[in-house]
């Protein structure tokens, strides 16, 4: 799915939670909407997603996003939100579950076409 929005550069980034807003999962709900669905999921998603989230351990990336990107004014490169989540969802659900209280990491595609999400049905 990332090839076909043409992908042209990669990098990594540090996500905080002033970025929640700008997150996607690829069915289109934001990352936060998943996590509280997938807190009350009785199956094995939802078992592993609270075990993360209650576990000492940190919650550690990398997510892997894509995002719209091109030429900044005045150079560099511009990012037109949203990020999509393409893998790393149960991850990034335990992170917002614990209130995205530290920095998780993040591969971020920046493609030259919006990122096109997964479709089902």
């Amino acid at each position: 799915m990332i090839f076909s929005s043409e992908p042209f550069a990669c990098f990594r980034v540090e996500l905080e939670s002033g970025d929640l807003p700008l997150l996607r999962i690829t069915d289109g709900r934001l990352m936060t909407e998943w996590a509280t669905a997938v807190e009350r999921d009785q199956t094995h998603s939802g078992a592993y997603v609270r075990e993360m989230a209650a576990s000492a351990a940190p919650v550690v990336g990398p997510l892997v996003c894509a995002c719209l990107g091109g030429p900044a004014e005045g150079g560099g490169l511009a990012l037109t939100p949203p990020f999509v989540v393409y893998d790393g969802w149960h991850r990034g659900a335990a992170w917002v579950l614990r209130g995205a209280a530290d920095p998780i990491a993040a591969r971020v595609v920046v493609t030259k076409r919006p990122p096109v999400p997964w479709r089902t049905g």
